[in-house]
């Protein structure tokens, strides 16, 4: 008998994660602006690569295997979630395993109990 795997589900991409990393490169950026009067920064105007990155795993995997890839969300805030979910979608992934235990409830109008009764449609 020969042991298979039927599918694959790609780690979680975390919304707070990259929040998190943004704003700590912000910080270490901006540490030493205005320190003298002929300098108002080091550092030219550099972003956080935000979901390129895992983006970009993902799309590797899909194109390196013949069994289904699936990606994972978790997201905090609607718009975030709507992005993410799209730009994963853009990947070729054959599926998403959504994580909405993790929202806060700010930003979506259905709760975890109507979602779970489908009383929201």
């Amino acid at each position: 008998m020969k042991a298979c795997i039927g599918a694959i589900v790609y780690r979680s991409l975390f919304e707070e994660q990259i929040q998190l990393e943004n704003l700590r490169m912000d910080e270490e950026m901006s540490e030493y602006d205005e320190r003298n009067a002929e300098m108002t920064n080091l550092f030219p105007g550099l972003e956080h690569a935000g979901p390129k990155e895992h983006l970009y795993n993902v799309e590797k995997l899909k194109n390196s295997v013949n069994i289904p890839v699936f990606a994972s969300l978790n997201a905090i805030y609607e718009p975030t979630w709507v992005e993410y979910a799209k730009e994963l979608e853009k990947t070729g992934v054959d599926g998403l395993r959504n994580k909405l235990a993790c929202c806060t409830g700010l930003f979506f109008e259905i709760t975890g109990q109507c979602w779970k009764t489908n009383s929201h449609r």
